[in-house]
């Protein structure tokens, strides 16, 4: 059986009216490899946890139509550290790493994608 496998996707998250923008917040995330997905695993206190920053990194390609502005100083949002250094983005930040997370444990590929060989 042949499984056309999705690299990556655009996710503009349903944060804040995100979606309502003409030029919504726009991720590119793209697929783990179980490897990688498996590196994010962290054992805290005897219970398995995944490494949410690891995460993030490794799974966000780009960042597209964020800015924020801190008084008179408008900055674009082009990179995951730069969104971690900004204050007061957590929920978009976790709405993302959620995403993420679910993401690359479903199937990364529909049914009617798999080719019979």
């Amino acid at each position: 059986m042949i499984i056309k496998i999705k690299k990556d996707i655009d996710y503009v998250p349903d944060w804040d009216n995100n979606k309502k923008e003409d030029k919504p917040i726009t991720f590119r995330l793209r697929y783990l490899t179980t490897g990688e997905y498996d590196d994010t695993l962290k054992v805290v206190k005897g219970m398995v946890e995944h490494d949410l920053r690891l995460l993030f990194k490794t799974a966000v390609i780009s960042i597209e139509n964020l800015e924020t502005e801190l008084g008179t100083k408008k900055t674009k949002i082009k990179t995951t550290d730069e969104l971690l250094e900004v204050p007061g983005l957590s929920s978009l930040y976790y709405n993302v790493v959620n995403k993420i997370k679910t993401m690359n444990t479903e199937a990364s590929f529909s049914e009617e994608e798999q080719v019979k060989n």
